[in-house]
């Protein structure tokens, strides 16, 4: 069973045979209908001549579906397509006719249903699980949901291909007297700038713009309660007024 590129290059090999030997066969009916001096129509005439340059330049049909039935096995030269991966987000596994073993060079491209919590594996056939990782060397852990990720076998690793960006992960900002700026890279969606229920507009002095909040909050020295030596203080009070009458 062939899926992806190989599919279309077997469709190409058997469409390639056909017209072999339909081309065979109408020259063959040509040269042997109506006798021996029969000759060929005009248009068997060109398709033998052109049969013939082919084969002088070693490129004639058979050879042809020779290397493109080499080519379906070939999983070094172009990159297999799957469809279908299983296992857990963490752990792919994946089923690819003809391949018996890891060999350096072998390209896979598959998609992810979900987003990766740790390191990730892919299992081919059962061959064991190769842990994939970045050009850098370290673990590929960013897998997203409908991601395509493309690697290469090497040494015993899938290495992934196209990287461009720096993974950034989960970045947290604090707020500050000035502004803070947010790392160039590739995000995962949880990071978040931190908040604080403090921040409203009565803890806020009164007309203090802070982040939004306009403070409601009034100095006590803004009422003109100032306090003086001759203040009057509870301890000044005296406990047993007299009342004057007159």
């Amino acid at each position: 069973m062939y899926s992806g590129n190989q599919a279309s290059y077997h469709n190409l090999s058997e469409n390639m045979k056909q017209k072999l030997e339909e081309l065979k066969t109408s020259i063959v009916n040509d040269l042997t209908t109506g006798g021996s001096d029969k000759a060929l129509s005009a248009e068997s005439g060109k398709e033998l001549k052109s049969l013939v340059d082919e084969k002088a330049n070693g490129k004639d049909l058979e050879s042809l579906q020779t290397e493109v039935t080499e080519h379906l096995v070939d999983n070094i030269s172009h990159t297999e397509w799957i469809e279908t991966v299983g296992g857990t987000a963490n752990a792919l596994t994946a089923t690819i006719a003809g391949i018996t073993s890891y060999k350096n060079g072998l390209g896979v491209s598959f998609p992810v249903k979900s987003n990766s919590t740790a390191a990730m594996t892919l299992n081919i056939n059962g061959l064991g699980a190769i842990p994939i990782k970045k050009a850098n060397g370290t673990p590929f852990s960013n897998g997203i949901t409908n991601g395509v990720y493309t690697v290469r076998y090497r040494d015993g690793a899938f290495i992934l291909q196209g990287e461009s960006e720096v993974e950034i992960g989960r970045q947290i900002i604090v707020p500050g007297t000035t502004n803070k700026a947010v790392s160039a890279g590739l995000h995962d969606g949880t990071g978040y700038v931190e908040g604080s229920p403090n921040l409203i507009a009565s803890n806020i002095k009164v007309g203090i713009n802070m982040f939004g909040v306009v403070g409601t909050l009034k100095d006590v020295s803004s009422n003109n309660l100032v306090f003086s030596e001759h203040s009057i203080r509870p301890s000044d009070r005296n406990p047993n007024p007299q009342v004057i009458t007159q």
